[in-house]
This record gives C-alpha cells, sequence and structure tokens, in this order.
C-alpha cells in the first residue's frame, strides 16, 4: 500500500510539472498576441502614414523621392508581414502544444481518479482488514480467557476429586482395617477352624493347629512367640504353649503372598513375594512402615531383622539391602541373585546365592567378608541359617551344607534317601549349633548332629500322604514346623 501511494505522489509531481510548462506557454502565446497586435496597429499607422506621404508627395514631393519612401515603407511592410507570418507560426505550434498539454492534463486527470479509487478500495479494504483483525484478536483474547478459567475450573474439580479421593481412601484404609481387626478376632474366636487336626505320638510329642486355610511358608520362634505366614498373605502371631494358641492375626498389603517373615524385639518383618516388606508390632497390633524394597519383577530372598530399627533384604536382583526404618542405609551388589538370608550379629548378614555360594555382608564394609559354598548353578542356595561360628545352607542338589566360618571351609557336605529340598524353605539351627533341622518335601523333618554329620533322628509324619513341610524354626526345646496345608506342628 505505501509503495503504490509513493508511485501515486511521483506521478502527481510530474504532471503538476507539466501543468507548470503548459501555463508558461499560454504566457508566452499571450505576449506573442499582444505583439501581433502591436505589430498589425503599426502596419496600419504605417499605411495611413504612406496614404498621407502618397498625396503629400503628390504635392510637395517629387515622384522619386516619393517612389524611394514607397519602396522603402513596402520594405518595412514587407518585413513586418514576415514577423507577422513567423508570430502565426509560432501561434499555431502553440496551439498545437496547448492541445498536446490539454490531452496529457485530461489523461492525467482521467489517471488520477482511477488512482484516487483504487486508493479509496484499498483503505477500505485495509479498514475490513483492520476491523477484522481487532473482531479476531479481541475473540481469541476471549476464547483464552474463557480457556483459563475452563483451565481454572478443572484444575479445582481436579483438586477436589484428589482431596475426595484421599479422604475416601483413608476412609476406606480405616474401615478395612476395622473391618480385618474384627474379622482376625472372629477367626481367632471360632473354636472350630483352630481345633487340633492331628496328633502325631512319638517319641517327640508333638501338637498340629491348622494355622493357614492355605499352604504356609515360613514359621519363626522368639521365646514365647511364633510367627506363621501364608500363601493368602495373613500371619498368625501364636502363644507357644503346651498347645499353640493364636493372639494375633494380621494381613500384608493387598493381600499379596507372603515369602518370609521374622520375629524379633515384639517386631514382625514380612516379605512379600513382590518384593514388598511389611514392619508390624506385636504389642500395638499395628503396621509400622511398607516398602517396596527391589525391582518389580524380582523374586524376593529374604528378610531379617537386626535390631530395634534397623533390618536387611535380599531378592533375584542380586542386591543386598541394609535398611534404617523407611530408609536404605547400605547396599551390596552381588555376583549372582540372592536366594535365602540369615542374620550374623547386628550388621552383618550371610546370604545364600544362585550361584550355590554363602557370603558374608556386613553394613559396615563394602567388600564381601566371606565367600564359600559350591559353585553350580544346579546347587542353588534354597535356605540358609547362621549359630554360632557356623553356617547351614540347604542347596537345590538336595545336600546340606554345614560351614565353619573362623576356617572358612565346609565341614560337612550331607544327604539322605528322605531330605528333598523344597523350593522356598527355612532350616534351623538348635541353640548352642549342636544340631540343625532341615525341610522335606516328604514331609519330614530332618535333624542332623552338626559335629559328626550324622542324622541324629528323622520326625517321620503319620501318613505316606503328608504335605511337604516349608519350613522348620528351633528355640529352646521346642521345634516348630509348617506344611503345604497350611498346618503348624509343633
Amino acid at each position: 500500500m505505501a509503495a503504490h501511494l509513493e508511485s501515486v505522489r511521483r506521478a502527481l509531481a510530474q504532471q503538476d510539472a507539466e501543468v507548470d510548462r503548459f501555463r508558461a506557454i499560454i504566457q508566452e502565446n499571450s505576449a506573442l498576441n499582444e505583439r501581433i497586435l502591436e505589430h498589425e496597429d503599426t502596419i496600419a499607422r504605417q499605411a495611413a502614414a504612406l496614404s498621407t506621404l502618397r498625396s503629400e508627395a503628390d504635392d510637395t514631393m517629387t515622384a522619386r523621392a516619393a517612389q524611394t519612401a514607397a519602396r522603402r515603407l513596402e520594405q518595412q511592410n514587407a518585413s513586418l508581414q514576415r514577423d507577422l507570418s513567423a508570430a502565426h507560426e509560432a501561434a499555431r505550434a502553440l496551439d498545437k502544444e496547448r492541445v498536446a498539454l490539454a490531452d496529457a492534463l485530461h489523461e492525467r486527470d482521467r489517471r488520477l481518479e482511477t488512482l484516487r479509487r483504487d486508493s479509496d478500495r484499498l483503505r477500505k479494504e485495509r479498514d475490513e482488514a483492520v476491523s477484522k483483525l481487532s473482531a479476531e484478536r479481541s475473540k481469541a483474547k476471549r476464547h483464552e480467557e474463557e480457556s483459563r478459567l475452563r483451565k481454572q475450573e478443572h484444575d479445582s474439580l481436579i483438586q477436589r476429586v484428589i482431596s475426595d479421593k484421599d479422604k475416601k481412601n483413608g476412609e476406606l484404609n480405616a474401615m478395612t482395617e476395622v473391618v480385618e481387626r474384627l474379622r482376625s478376632d472372629l477367626d481367632l474366636k471360632n473354636e472350630k477352624e483352630w481345633s487340633v487336626v492331628e496328633a502325631v505320638p512319638s517319641k517327640a510329642r508333638c501338637v498340629v493347629r491348622r494355622a493357614h486355610a492355605v499352604a504356609a511358608v515360613d514359621v519363626c520362634l522368639e521365646g514365647k512367640h511364633a510367627v506363621s505366614g501364608g500363601e493368602d498373605g495373613s500371619i498368625v502371631v501364636w502363644h507357644v504353649t503346651t498347645t499353640p494358641t493364636p493372639s494375633l492375626k494380621l494381613t500384608t498389603d493387598r493381600r499379596e503372598s507372603c515369602a518370609t517373615v521374622d520375629v524379633k524385639h515384639d517386631l514382625i518383618l514380612c516379605a512379600s513375594k513382590n518384593t514388598s516388606v511389611q514392619l508390624w508390632d506385636i504389642n500395638g497390633r499395628r503396621r509400622l512402615s511398607l516398602q517396596h524394597s527391589h525391582q518389580k519383577k524380582a523374586r524376593m530372598g529374604g528378610a531379617v531383622l537386626l535390631s530395634q530399627a534397623t533390618y536387611a533384604t535380599c531378592a533375584s536382583d542380586g542386591v543386598v539391602k541394609f535398611w534404617d526404618h523407611d530408609r536404605v542405609r547400605e547396599e551390596r551388589l552381588c555376583p549372582s541373585g540372592g536366594s535365602a538370608l540369615a542374620s550374623v550379629g547386628g550388621h552383618s548378614v550371610i546370604a545364600g546365592h544362585a550361584d550355590g555360594a554363602c557370603r558374608l555382608w556386613d553394613a559396615r564394609s563394602e567388600v564381601c567378608a566371606l565367600d564359600m559354598g559350591p559353585r553350580d548353578s544346579t546347587a542353588a542356595v534354597r535356605a540358609v541359617s547362621a549359630e554360632g561360628h557356623f553356617v547351614a545352607s540347604l542347596n537345590a542338589d538336595h545336600a546340606l551344607y554345614i560351614y565353619d566360618r573362623r576356617r572358612s571351609t565346609c565341614v560337612h557336605s550331607l544327604k539322605h534317601d528322605a531330605l528333598k529340598a523344597p523350593e522356598r524353605c527355612r532350616i534351623a539351627w538348635a541353640p548352642g549349633a549342636l544340631h540343625v533341622a532341615a525341610p522335606s518335601v516328604s514331609g519330614a523333618v530332618l535333624v542332623f548332629d552338626a559335629r559328626t554329620g550324622a542324622c541324629a533322628t528323622t520326625l517321620q509324619p503319620s501318613s505316606l500322604e503328608a504335605p511337604p513341610v516349608n519350613a522348620v524354626a528351633w528355640a529352646a526345646d521346642i521345634l516348630a514346623t509348617v506344611a503345604q496345608d497350611g498346618a503348624l506342628a509343633l
């Protein structure tokens, strides 16, 4: 638009210059016309003078003098005639130029009118475009304001929904805890469910109780407390007397299947097969913490309490972790995945690995303090236990290995026809490290003499169809086992 206006301005300036030139020509033509009139008046006067002279010459002059004067006057008249002809030629040329300039002015007026119409049209289009752009801007601003208001309403709605969801979840969790507590109380009071289902007479008196409705996977003893865990995520705390009595029933988060349990200092540590670790307070009957300890798809190896504030875990991802409440204090990367774990004092653990080795890991040292055992992928460690200077491991090759930590050597490699190691199990040392007990899928419990390596006794089931024993725990003069059918035997 600016370039077009600039070209219009240049055309107007050129036309103004032509108009000024035409005006100058007109003025010059007017001056020539005045001169022509003056020449005509002079010719008329000279003609009158010539007539007077002729008349006077007839009277006063001779014919010769009159002719001379007449010739002079005729020469002057001829000169004036020539000037007059030149003036007429100039006048005709000026008329032609005036006509050309008039045509040029007419063309200029026509072009100016066309440019004016174009300018008006462009100005109108510009105004329409500006008005349309202003309308679009106002519309966009309106839409932006509406979008902002909608976003604020959406955010506030999301916040309300989240707060309502958190509130409902809190209420649901509280109701779930109440329901679980009531259900556990009802289950514990159901005499038919907890009645004695089997009694096996032998030289070692055995009392069997129904611990879980499904398979029991682990058992642990401390003092007068026994804790058993089932595949349905149930955890039962028993009061160990002449007849074991259930005193508390707990449930893991989302009823995840138990992998291993440990009890110490009136605390229960339970690791599920989905690698979540839960810490419970027996006296307060409440869960203290819930942690997802290892990779999501890792197979849980073991979890043991080291003190009231610390515990350790291992899994098939090959990491041994030392925990301080809800925080990982130390991590140790193992050469192969961890499959079992046992505590040694308040800072160290013995980990059984998939390559058949048992390794000692200390939370205060970054190096492996002890490495012993067969290097065979077919002899993966399935259970490990430590007592004093001795370490026992039950491997996938159905052999029980006994190691001396002081000499880092294998003392005994024990096998028995009735010893068939379950896939996930627990072995136990007797107090004083004189005997070690191992479970078997045949339903028997084999007790070996740690000094001689001989099988001291075999606790045989009363039936040939007895379920496999999954775990053994030993405290004082009490040996506890849990079986595949959910039974607890003392």
